[in-house]
């Protein structure tokens, strides 16, 4: 049986990166309903520089979301496109 408990907003912060260009990666629940609210930042925000890796955006079932994972590391497409 599924239910539904809602949270709080919350904020996460990012204290002490060093100066300079640097890149945050969020990585946000598969089993969870999330919304993102907001994103700030102090300062200007580029555009990502190209890394090598594939990118994939996907909405699909919850298998292809792989619900029964245990964290954001261990579903498919990680292991098959990390």
């Amino acid at each position: 049986m599924q239910r539904v408990i809602p949270g709080e907003p919350g904020t996460a912060r990012f204290a002490g990166l060093p100066a300079g260009r640097t890149t945050v990666e969020l990585w946000l629940p598969q089993q969870t309903p999330t919304d993102l609210v907001a994103l700030r930042a102090d300062g200007e925000v580029p555009a990502p520089l190209p890394d090598g890796r594939r990118r994939w955006v996907h909405h699909g079932s919850s298998i292809s979301h792989c619900l029964e994972a245990d964290g954001p590391t261990g579903t498919w497409p990680v292991g098959r496109c990390g």
